[in-house]
């Protein structure tokens, strides 16, 4: 089995990699995932019946766009559940740089945000993923990613000041009920 998953890289810089994953091997000594990128090889054995997160390496990539490709050993069955690429270069001013913002709680269900930026940036909600979240930037709405393998991200397109709402849209649902 070969993948291939195309990327971005938005800086230059080194990353690791990690991907949480299980294996089965029919009839061979060891379940192996080779994974290359940029003329980098790595091979790492897979073989736990449950999902586990394995490192995959550290590598060096400039900015722009590449392609990831994943092999299968031969009489092997894996389950990719996810990938992580991370920067392991701190930032000059941190994560937030550039990015005022204040935020109220107005429910479990919503947030209020208010952030003024020079540059784009992911919002992050630390609760658990669910497709039914969603930003609206100055009235435009945003769908959200994974991020963290178990939180919801909002990539934030937009610069200057932003009004940012955040609400879980299946809590109408339970309000036209009552």
């Amino acid at each position: 089995m070969l993948v291939h998953i195309p990327i971005f890289i938005p800086k230059s810089g080194k990353y690791e990699i990690y991907l949480r994953a299980k294996g089965t091997k029919f009839d061979a000594p060891s379940c192996i995932l080779t994974f290359n990128i940029e003329n980098e090889r790595k091979q790492i054995d897979i073989s736990g019946i449950d999902f586990s997160w394995y490192k995959i390496g550290e590598i060096s990539l400039i900015r722009g766009n590449y392609n990831l490709s994943i092999t299968v050993g031969e009489k092997s069955e894996v389950y990719l559940d996810a990938l992580l690429m991370n920067s392991i270069e701190p930032t000059k001013a941190g994560l937030m740089e550039n990015i005022d913002f204040s935020y109220q709680m107005i429910s479990p269900t919503e947030y209020k945000i208010h952030a003024r930026t020079e540059k784009p940036f992911f919002l992050v909600l630390r609760e658990a993923y669910s497709e039914y979240w969603r930003a609206y930037v100055n009235g435009k709405e945003v769908k959200p990613m994974v991020a963290y393998s178990f939180a919801n991200a909002f990539l934030i397109n937009e610069t200057g000041d932003l009004e940012i709402t955040l609400y879980f849209i299946k809590q109408k649902y339970y309000e036209y009920g009552l």
